[in-house]
């Protein structure tokens, strides 16, 4: 899988995005890729993202997702896991005070197989860590 990268091409806001999978007009390759950051959960912590995923893969196990992991790399929690081909951005809302005070990496991850002319992947923008109504982090 290509690396994830910055992109111009489809920003929510502001200039750039970050877009983690195929290219589009690509071969999909096998495996994963992900834009991630590692972050201390404050208290009362809520996650705001906006996502758009792109693809015309739809096998079992090609999907787009987003989990945290703990410092040690076991998975914590799920945030989400689709496979979805998106004509606009959506914004993603998530309860993490559950975490609060831990450190955890943040992944928005695609996983393809290999598969000639299919792709995979989602545009990540706009991702905003709250606080008890103040900005915590903005990766």
């Amino acid at each position: 899988m290509p690396k994830a990268i910055v992109s111009s091409v489809r920003p929510h806001s502001g200039d750039f995005d970050a877009y983690a999978g195929t290219p589009q007009y690509r071969s999909e390759s096998a495996g994963m890729t992900s834009v991630c950051q590692i972050v201390t959960i404050p208290g009362a912590a809520h996650l705001t993202v906006w996502l758009r995923g792109v693809s015309d893969d739809h096998r079992d196990g090609v999907y787009q997702f987003a989990r945290m992991y703990t410092s040690g790399g076991k998975l914590a929690k799920t945030l989400y896991e689709n496979d979805a081909n998106e004509k606009k951005w959506h914004e993603h809302s998530f309860d993490l005070s559950g975490y609060a005070a831990g450190r955890y990496t943040i992944a928005f991850s695609v996983e393809g197989k290999a598969g000639l002319r299919r792709h995979i992947g989602q545009y990540v923008d706009d991702v905003t860590l709250l606080s008890a109504g103040r900005d915590a982090t903005r990766p």
